[in-house]
């Protein structure tokens, strides 16, 4: 008997709701999943197999007020009348898709949601999302390889401030040379513009 109110304890919110499927995704709980790097990638966070419950998933993508935040869709087929993905900038009206635009969006303004919405109750459901995004350097810095941005004074300063290096390769004091076998010839003056003539 013990054994048996353990387990309905243990499972009674499951048995209660037999319909509620738990995301293991944060970002369909509350609050919404935080995204603190300057890039990544999302999808959708249910499979095709979940059409019982409803999901309604954020995802908050922390920004600075002077940087745009550029998104990129490499899929996004949802079903219009039961899905939606919800993109929200505090300086642009909302914007709601179903298909994938035709150019990256450029979110404007600082911390951007992203919400995913689907009605539940068996309703259908497209092929999901993935998008990446990613924070735009300001004018007055570099962007890095790994997509950082550092001050343009910290570019080519014999310093890696990016961390990956690509602030100072290419640069006269690179700390991060070509290998010599990949390196173009160097040609004396007197050589430059004249090819050798042969026999």
């Amino acid at each position: 008997m013990l054994r048996a109110t353990l387990l309905f304890l243990l499972l009674g919110g499951a048995l209660a709701h037999p319909d509620r499927i738990n995301f293991p995704n944060p970002a369909c709980e509350d609050p919404p999943a935080v995204l603190l790097e300057v890039q990544g990638t999302l999808q959708r966070p249910l499979s095709r197999d979940s059409h019982n419950s409803p999901a309604n998933c954020t995802w908050l993508i922390l920004g600075s007020k002077e940087r745009n935040i550029t998104v990129r869709f490499q899929k996004l087929h949802l079903a219009c009348d039961s899905e939606r993905l919800i993109l929200h900038s505090p300086l642009q009206p909302q914007i709601s898709l179903c298909k994938a635009p035709a150019n990256p969006l450029q979110l404007p303004g600082g911390n951007i949601t992203i919400t995913y919405r689907y009605a539940g109750a068996r309703a259908p459901m497209g092929q999901g999302f993935l998008l990446s995004y990613s924070q735009d350097c300001l004018q007055e810095e570099f962007q890095c390889l790994n997509h950082r941005c550092v001050p343009l004074a910290q570019h080519c300063d014999g310093v890696d401030a990016c961390g990956d290096g690509s602030d100072e390769a290419g640069c006269s004091s690179d700390p991060f040379p070509l290998p010599v076998h990949l390196q173009p010839p160097l040609l004396s003056p007197r050589h430059q513009g004249h090819c050798p003539q042969h026999p």
